[in-house]
């Protein structure tokens, strides 16, 4: 892409055209901001302590900024995983949907812009009122409630074809158990990085017998989870 230079050096940069969008980036003391289109996507504030130790005292600090600057749009500018616009685009981890990273990254999306991210909260919450809607019409069963009805699950012929669909999201997912602090469980399908959870799915049910699984941000207010409510994950097999 073509480097950006300085409108005024030190404080901000000419704005820079790249497939179809405008990028700007300025400091003001220790804050920077990357603008698209005119809308401030990143800012960030560099403390004397970050500044001082990145400092390059070979370098002017005007030089630097700008190097760091051209970094971040080089490394952020990239297709969208949902619209697939290139555009700043960033890691799930980076954004709001990072508790849901790993059930977007089974769907192939591993980054994603800030308007889809808004987006995709928005489906997220209607999704949460409707599930919630069908669960308490009785549309939706999620497999669980008290460990005896985990285990008949686990017992039954059920049991193969919740095998069968936790297999087909990926090789880092397990069968797992939800427990809410009142005592109640619920069959989940856990991914697991190398060293701790990355996320889960609680599994349910639809009145055609079909399988089916729910993030955490619709599944929980399904089962009336509040904020204070304890919550324990537990893996069945490795």
């Amino acid at each position: 892409m073509e480097a950006l230079r300085w409108e005024i050096p030190g404080k901000t940069t000419y704005p820079l055209e790249q497939n179809g969008l405008t990028y700007q980036v300025a400091f003001e003391g220790n804050t920077v901001q990357v603008y698209e289109d005119g809308q401030l996507l990143i800012e960030e504030d560099l403390s004397e302590e970050v500044l001082n130790h990145h400092r390059n005292p070979s370098v002017p600090l005007e030089n630097q900024l700008l190097s760091w600057a051209q970094m971040v749009l080089n490394q952020f500018i990239q297709p969208c995983g949902q619209c697939r616009q290139v555009r700043l685009s960033f890691p799930l981890e980076l954004t709001t949907l990072a508790h849901l990273a790993g059930f977007y990254e089974s769907q192939g999306i591993h980054s994603i812009c800030p308007s889809c991210t808004i987006a995709k909260e928005r489906e997220l919450e209607e999704q949460g009122k409707t599930m919630k809607e069908s669960f308490l019409r009785g549309e939706l069963q999620i497999l669980g409630g008290t460990e005896e009805e985990i285990q008949r699950i686990l017992n039954s012929a059920a049991s193969l074809s919740i095998r069968h669909y936790i297999q087909s999201l990926g090789k880092t997912w397990r069968t797992g158990m939800l427990k809410f602090s009142d005592h109640r469980f619920y069959l989940v399908a856990m991914k697991v990085g190398e060293e701790q959870l990355d996320t889960f799915l609680l599994l349910a049910r639809d009145s055609h017998g079909k399988l089916a699984s729910l993030p955490p941000e619709t599944g929980l207010p399904a089962l009336g989870f509040q904020e204070g409510d304890e919550l324990e994950l537990l893996a069945f097999e490795k």
